[in-house]
């Protein structure tokens, strides 16, 4: 009783809105590369601190050769006047410098990244973006996942 008790309390001094779970995958399977990534995003000061605690990135097997990772990263994305999506703000990127063969999936560290939010009126109507840079056949490339809109403001 008296451990449920201070489980209980420990839970009530945690704010509810301090984390939303967030996340983000790859919406076409075009790509040499996929991402799906779980975590979390906060507000941090100047700073919307996205932690990724799972990230998966698989390579496809309809490409025939191996595809390096070179790095990847997290945006903030909105929609423009014309409905497209911009990213507004990118966290520094994380280097990965490793080769998938078609087929193959790899599990990243933990990792949270930081992208500034100095000067942005409002998160409303903001969604996250996971931008991989890969190089297949010596031409380098992006690819995509994203998650719903954020519910921070």
């Amino acid at each position: 009783m008296r451990h449920a008790l201070a489980a209980a309390v420990l839970i009530a001094s945690i704010p509810a809105w301090a984390d939303q779970p967030v996340t983000l995958a790859a919406q076409d399977d075009g790509f040499a590369v996929s991402s799906t990534a779980t975590g979390t995003a906060r507000k941090d000061g100047p700073f919307l601190a996205v932690a990724l605690a799972r990230h998966t990135l698989r390579a496809s097997k309809e490409f025939k050769t191996p595809t390096k990772v070179i790095e990847y990263r997290v945006g903030l994305a909105r929609n423009n006047a014309q409905g497209q999506w911009d990213v507004e703000r990118w966290s520094p990127a994380f280097p990965a410098s490793f080769t998938l063969s078609p087929g193959d999936t790899r599990q990243l560290p933990s990792a949270t990244a930081l992208i500034p939010i100095d000067n942005l009126p409002s998160l409303k109507d903001s969604w996250l973006v996971l931008q991989v840079k890969v190089q297949l056949d010596g031409a380098v490339g992006t690819t995509y996942a994203h998650g719903n809109k954020l519910a921070l403001d």
